[in-house]
């Protein structure tokens, strides 16, 4: 059998710590239950403030994104209707730009009128 000198106290003291009594297992528990219940209530009154949060920024990238598609495709015929100086041929265009204008996110934002009107860009 092999022996090794020297380590006698500091086996104990391993020893030692590892028989001290630890904490309950019933005590660790209930503080988890509690901080779950906590951490549950805090979540649900948060909630209804981030969805809300979450909705405004959804609608207004469907919203910013119709305006910049429209203003780009307004000013890419704006040159061809004012650089003709037939009025059929403006005519033919501003028949055209009224046919290519479409506004995509009408139907999302009938949907969530709710929403829409409380942004601060929706017209009074």
């Amino acid at each position: 059998m092999f022996v090794v000198q020297g380590y006698g106290k500091q086996l104990n003291d391993v020893v030692h710590a590892l028989n001290r009594p630890g904490t309950s297992p019933w005590l660790i528990a209930a503080f988890s239950a509690f901080l779950g219940i906590l951490g549950g209530a805090i979540g649900r009154c948060i909630e209804p403030w981030l969805l809300d949060i979450y909705r405004k920024r959804r609608l207004r990238q469907v919203l910013y994104a119709d305006i910049g598609w429209m203003f780009s495709t307004v000013y890419s015929y704006y040159d061809l209707i004012y650089s003709s100086e037939d009025t059929h041929v403006v005519h033919h265009q501003y028949e055209q730009l009224k046919e290519t204008l479409r506004f995509e996110g009408q139907d999302y934002l009938n949907t969530h009128c709710d929403i829409y009107m409380q942004l601060r860009e929706q017209p009074c």
